[in-house]
């Protein structure tokens, strides 16, 4: 998307063609094009150059003098457009008779309610907005690519759920999330990320109740809209309080259970070069065969000592009482 100094480089209003309209609208995240006839409508132009100078920091303008047909846009001049993207969505301000018939208060109406796109990122500085609406709030988490890859899954995601975005904004606030960003807060609305996978949770921020999106199932259109259809007509349950640290706690005692099961370790034969698998429990049984070999071993090293000292001993005394004997004889 251009950056806000590209955007103060370009004209206010562009003139365009049918060489670089295509383009121009993929230009930004919102482009506004009015495909007009200047000879028939001059007072909607000078309104629609008004508006551009007004907001032209905050998307392109453009226009389009020859009829829209040319190009293959299935619109009757004048008529104004906006094109959201990543979306690939559009919005259509238009009058098939005069350009008397799109006042100011229509083109106001309509810029403000196309700069807003259809799924906004979150921020810090927006969330405060999404909530004081209170409507249910759609929270789905995306994981990062690189800056570089023009066309994410991200991107793709995206513009599939638009359509439903748009169906249901008068009742659901859609919004997505940065994952790695804001990874603290898929656990405290229940949800468990997997790495690298998107994952959605949808939030009654009036009541503080939470509906986690299946994990098992893949992050789609038709899942999401699922869920926000049973969450608006009251079929689905919520997600239970404690879900996200129990889910993790089963987790780790199942990994806990794989590491305490019998494991195998290949080791070579005493000296034959020959390899044996043996059960961590065999091992275990090994080891402490091995350990008590050792150990007799060196008890019977130590009474040996033992002995030979005491026999020593015992000689010595034996030696003394002779000399003792032969002396009294004497």
């Amino acid at each position: 998307m251009l950056s806000f100094l590209t955007k103060q480089s370009l004209p206010v209003v562009s003139s365009l063609t049918s060489f670089n309209i295509s383009d121009f609208k993929a230009l930004d995240s919102t482009v506004f094009i009015a495909y007009l006839d200047l000879a028939t409508s001059p007072s909607l132009f000078e309104l629609y150059t008004s508006f551009a100078k007004a907001h032209h920091q905050s998307a392109p303008f453009g226009l389009f003098t020859a009829p829209p047909s040319t190009i293959g846009e299935p619109i009757t001049a004048p008529a104004i457009v906006a094109y959201q993207n990543p979306f690939a969505q559009s919005s259509v301000l238009s009058s098939s008779t005069s350009d008397s018939e799109i006042c100011h208060a229509d083109l106001s109406s309509f810029f403000t309610s196309a700069l807003k796109p259809l799924i906004p990122a979150l921020t810090r500085r927006n969330l405060s907005t999404f909530v004081s609406l209170r409507k249910p709030i759609l929270y789905i988490f995306l994981p990062q690519y690189p800056p570089t890859l023009s066309d994410t899954p991200n991107d793709i995601l995206l513009r599939d759920i638009a359509p439903v975005a748009k169906k249901y904004s008068e009742w659901v606030s859609f919004v997505w999330v940065d994952a790695e960003e804001y990874a603290h807060m898929a656990p405290m609305l229940e949800l468990r990320l997997l790495e690298g996978e998107p994952g959605a949770v949808m939030h009654d921020v009036v009541r503080d109740r939470v509906w986690v999106y299946p994990r098992e199932e893949e992050v789609k259109r038709g899942g999401l809209e699922a869920l926000v259809l049973g969450v608006l007509k009251g079929e689905r349950e919520p997600t239970p309080p404690g879900t996200a640290e129990r889910e993790e706690l089963e987790e780790e005692a199942e990994d806990d259970d794989d590491d305490q099961g019998e494991w195998e370790i290949i080791g070579m034969v005493d000296g034959k070069g020959g390899l044996v698998k043996e059960t961590g429990k065999e091992m275990e049984k090994d080891t402490e065969e091995e350990t008590g070999k050792e150990t007799g071993k060196e008890t019977r090293k130590e009474t040996a000592k033992v002995s030979e000292k005491e026999t020593g001993n015992r000689a010595g005394k034996e030696t003394a009482k002779e000399t003792a004997k032969g002396h009294d004889e004497l």
